[in-house]
């Protein structure tokens, strides 16, 4: 059954793009299309841009319907895997909550903006949490903090780090910049490649 649907699921996405180079082509002509140019079909591209438009989202929404379909056949198949993929997922909305992004959600080289990733000494939690410097200056703690990271070493007002990435100022909490400890107030220039060490997360 897997095999069947993913055959008819590569079949869909075929169509997909080919309405979508026709509806390319139509609309780089004007709208036009249809009317003059076949072997005796009548008929050499789009002819409606807007039913085509139409037919194309049509596709596009049983392509998605068949994807999400697949996935639970696949959970069906794999209960190991869906198990796997519901703990990820609440996972991911858990610390999202905390101000924290799974690393696997985006691609760090694309962001824009400052970020902080983790460093530990399993190599597979190592490099999997972003904390995303959305704001200036990006507060470090628990509770009403913007990042929150699982640490009972955290306190309220822990440490800061302004939202360009440059400094990071002591909080409430030991703070240490390439191993030196920030005073609650003192400020502390920073560059990518450092290494910073808030309560017992590096």
């Amino acid at each position: 059954m897997e095999r069947k649907l993913l055959a008819e699921l590569d079949e869909l996405r075929a169509l997909v793009e080919q309405l979508k180079k026709q509806l390319s082509e139509a609309q780089a002509n004007g709208g036009g299309g249809g009317g003059s140019g076949g072997e005796g079909d009548g008929s050499s591209g789009v002819a409606d841009p807007v039913a085509a438009a139409a037919a194309l989202q049509t596709l596009v929404d049983m392509e998605t319907q068949m994807s999400v379909k697949m996935t639970a056949v696949h959970h069906e198949s794999n209960p190991a895997a869906a198990v796997a993929a519901e703990a990820y997922e609440k996972q991911k909305v858990h610390l999202k909550m905390r101000g924290i992004t799974l690393s696997s959600e985006c691609d760090p080289a694309t962001l824009n903006t400052p970020f902080l990733i983790n460093l530990d000494e399993d190599a597979y939690r190592s490099g999997r949490q972003l904390c995303v410097l959305e704001k200036s200056p990006t507060s470090f703690g628990r509770e009403i903090d913007d990042i929150r990271p699982q640490s009972m070493s955290m306190v309220q007002n822990h440490c800061y780090i302004d939202g360009i990435g440059r400094t990071c100022k002591g909080g409430k909490g030991p703070t240490f910049v390439n191993g030196k400890l920030l005073k609650e107030g003192q400020s502390q220039p920073i560059a990518p490649g450092d290494r910073i060490l808030i309560g017992s997360e590096l």
